[in-house]
């Protein structure tokens, strides 16, 4: 005959195991949502600093471009590593001292009298935009644009359509991603 003292001692290990055992379970799954949680927090954090540069045209009355700027749409700085210069599907270098963009001017026929413009090299090492900053590429006032001969302003859209720009840049993450005008499809 079976001792009362004997099954009650078994019965008590038994619970104390299983307490056991639902404790381990319990702390396993808290380590388990606590490490999704920081997971989630991470890519959420990623997602607020996250720049959305885009790079536009502005297009005049008469259908031209008088202007390519850059923008920050994003919610977080981005920082600029590389901006490329690309004329006929080449990419524009500096060479023995002389910049890219006087190298540019002048391959685009646009370095002469009569044409104001402003020019905005970003640097690649240098550069960040800040959450809302627009920054003209290349491109006149409008005022300038509309006193333009019409030989002059048929060089501009001539030399606008053969230019190209690559912008590529991190995040504060560090997160590499670029952007193109004309936009790449």
């Amino acid at each position: 005959m079976p001792n009362d003292t004997s099954t009650k001692h078994a019965r008590t290990i038994k619970i104390e195991t299983w307490i056991s055992v639902c404790a381990s379970i319990t702390a396993v799954a808290a380590l388990v949502v606590s490490a999704v949680q920081s997971w989630e927090n991470h890519k959420h954090n990623r997602l607020s600093l996250k720049p959305m540069l885009f790079i536009s045209d502005e297009i005049t009355k008469d259908n031209s471009v008088r202007e390519v700027a850059i923008d920050n749409f994003g919610i977080g700085p981005a920082r600029i590593t590389e901006f490329q210069l690309i004329i006929d599907g080449k990419p524009v270098h500096s060479a023995n001292g002389v910049d890219e963009w006087d190298i540019a001017e002048k391959e685009l026929g646009i370095n002469q009298p009569g044409l104001h413009y402003e020019i905005n090299a970003l640097d690649g090492d240098t550069s960040v935009m800040r959450v809302d900053e627009h920054l003209r590429i290349i491109g006149m006032d409008e005022g300038d644009y509309d006193r333009l001969t019409p030989e002059l302003r048929d060089q501009w859209n001539k030399a606008i359509k053969r230019l190209s720009v690559e912008v590529k840049f991190r995040s504060v993450y560090d997160e590499l991603d670029s952007v193109h005008y004309p936009k790449v499809r």
